[in-house]
């Protein structure tokens, strides 16, 4: 369970932004359920992560919450849950929500580094199968 956190620290139009204005991390797709509580008002929602960075990730959800809303995020992956204090940087009506993650505990951030590690080493040996020529076919000589 994440502290509980002032939520007058993150407010304001700077919180986050360094995150929202350009992408210096890859990101990867990444599916998964994902559960929401905007700090301020206390709204829950249940959304489905399809992409994830070292800094954010985008979730898919057809109800969404005021951009810069502050939010408790918590992403369940096989049998590991990651847990991060995070910003919604962009808000897309009817699609989805930016996420700009703010404060992740230590052992939460070695989790999301294993996913990105696992993730981007799939992303490399894929894009190395999808380069490599089919072999000739054999011929009888």
């Amino acid at each position: 369970m994440l502290k509980m956190v002032n939520v007058n620290d993150f407010q304001g139009p700077d919180a986050g932004t360094r995150f929202a204005q350009r992408r210096t991390v890859p990101r990867y797709p990444f599916v998964g359920p994902v559960e929401i509580l905007d700090i301020l008002t206390r709204t829950r929602l249940v959304a489905q992560i399809v992409e994830i960075s070292l800094r954010g990730c985008y979730l898919a959800t057809l109800n969404s919450l005021e951009s810069n809303s502050v939010i408790e995020l918590r992403i369940r992956q096989d049998h590991e849950i990651f847990e991060a204090l995070a910003r919604v940087a962009r808000v897309e009506e009817g699609k989805g929500m930016g996420i700009a993650f703010l404060k992740i505990e230590p052992p939460k951030e070695h989790l999301l580094r294993e996913w990105i590690t696992r993730l981007s080493s799939s992303k490399a040996a894929h894009a190395r199968d999808a380069t490599n020529e089919p072999n000739p076919p054999e011929t009888d000589s």
